[in-house]
């Protein structure tokens, strides 16, 4: 073999090896910002931040109260209900003292038939409640007192997830090269 066929040869390798070394650490990098991506997913919650997930959880489950309640007065997005309606369902209920249990609206139930009460109102009706004696209840727990707040996690959650793809995208295109040059990596 010549020495220049012998050098291009050595020259070729040296760059396989170069892209190579890159591509293992992109690779490495890559494993770095996932198993940071695992932490941040998985570390415990302050009691402040659980309590806000559970607060959310409480207000949109009375919201389905509130918007049944708010539909049977205001069919049509504003109250409806006259003097004559409502007088009319005293009078009713006057008579009858079985008529709609007694009640001018379906104070507990939001219209929803067959149950006394339902989970929704309770929601509604004693969430503040519901929500103070939760939180007192979990003062118990041993919280963990320096954890990264929610809002900080997802915004360094998603800045990971921009810089893995960008990272995959480099490592992808180095090892398109090799393998368009035929030197597999």
């Amino acid at each position: 073999m010549s020495k220049e066929l012998d050098d291009t040869i050595n020259q070729l390798n040296a760059i396989a090896a170069n892209l190579r070394t890159n591509i293992q650490t992109l690779d490495e990098t890559i494993n770095q910002k996932r198993a940071r991506l695992g932490d941040l997913l998985d570390m415990p919650l302050s009691k402040a931040d659980y309590m806000a997930y559970i607060e959310a959880d409480i207000d949109r489950l009375g919201e389905r109260y509130s918007k049944g309640i708010n539909g049977i007065v205001a069919r049509t997005g504003k109250a409806t209900v006259g003097l004559a309606e409502m007088e009319g369902l005293v009078a009713m209920q006057a008579a009858d003292k079985t008529f709609l249990s007694n009640e001018l609206l379906p104070y507990l139930t939001a219209g929803v038939i067959g149950t006394a009460v339902t989970r929704e109102a309770m929601y509604w009706l004693f969430g503040a409640q519901i929500k103070a004696r939760l939180a007192d209840s979990f003062d118990q727990i041993e919280w963990v007192e320096d954890a990264i707040p929610v809002a900080e996690r997802k915004a360094e959650i998603e800045a990971l997830h921009t810089e893995i793809i960008t990272l995959e995208t480099q490592r992808d295109a180095l090892a398109a090269k090799l393998l368009n040059a035929g030197l597999q990596g």
